[in-house]
């Protein structure tokens, strides 16, 4: 199996090669469409062999170019059905943090002073998710998915991929982690290194592992990462990485 990342500005997109069949695990965002195929072609990669785009889940920031490489490659779009509506309508949902999480992704100093609210206003800092509400695009190029999966397990054999997705919520109900037979894990936003935030990068030192928790709490992703930890060793995300099984396993503990 081959992997080559790629990297658009903050975000990771996989293209991943098993034998004659290829597909891309996320799509990036913010490059003018057009420049997808030099993309391509400089890292030696065949779009029109691409036959399946997977979205780790509904954010703009992993779904943004879907309709790009939908277009260009000509293959088919996959998503879960709870990132059915963003992709159809590309109108992003609200945000919201829960618990520890709200406390540990918002202690910048400048946005306390920004919104006037003291480090004390913790269990939700709802400036904070108006100032990311405010970052991210209103909304981004539709994409009609052609096939939808559910909760259960996806087998991706099919399509020439010795792996799966399964159902992994906590980061958004419609996040789905890919696992191949030989034990790796592509993560999407489940698993980071909270030093390759953009916004957290001058708080957070490198080597700062979190499971990313944003609209469900802390219990869920837990669950959901724990099940990638029992099926895989070393983990793609959608930021950072890839993380090996001693960075991600004490968090899961």
């Amino acid at each position: 199996m081959e992997i080559k990342k790629l990297f658009f500005f903050f975000v990771n997109a996989y293209v991943i090669t098993e034998g004659e069949h290829t597909i891309l695990f996320d799509t990036g965002l913010m490059l003018p469409p057009e420049q997808l195929p030099g993309l391509c072609a400089e890292n030696g990669i065949d779009p029109k062999k691409i036959e399946l785009i997977v979205i780790s889940h509904g954010h703009y920031d992993h779904c943004m170019l879907a309709s790009a490489w939908k277009e260009l490659t000509g293959a088919k779009v996959l998503c879960h059905k709870d990132a059915v509506d963003y992709m159809r309508t590309g109108v992003k949902s609200p945000m919201f943090t829960y618990g520890e999480r709200a406390k540990n992704y918002q202690p910048l100093s400048w946005m306390q002073g920004m919104f006037n609210v003291p480090p004390t206003a913790a269990v939700t800092y709802q400036p904070y998710i108006d100032f990311m509400e405010s970052t991210a695009p209103p909304c981004i190029p539709t994409c009609e998915p052609d096939i939808i999966i559910g909760d259960e397990d996806y087998d991706l054999h099919p399509y020439g991929i010795s792996g799966k997705l399964i159902h992994t919520p906590g980061h958004d109900d419609s996040a789905i982690t890919l696992v191949t037979d030989d034990r790796k894990a592509f993560t999407g936003d489940t698993i980071l290194d909270l030093h390759t935030v953009q916004c957290l990068e001058c708080v957070y030192p490198e080597g700062s592992y979190s499971l990313n928790w944003i609209n469900k709490g802390e219990d869920i992703i837990k669950n959901s990462a724990k099940r990638i930890v029992e099926e895989a060793d070393i983990y793609y995300a959608g930021h950072g990485g890839p993380y090996t099984r001693e960075m991600i396993e004490p968090l899961v503990k």
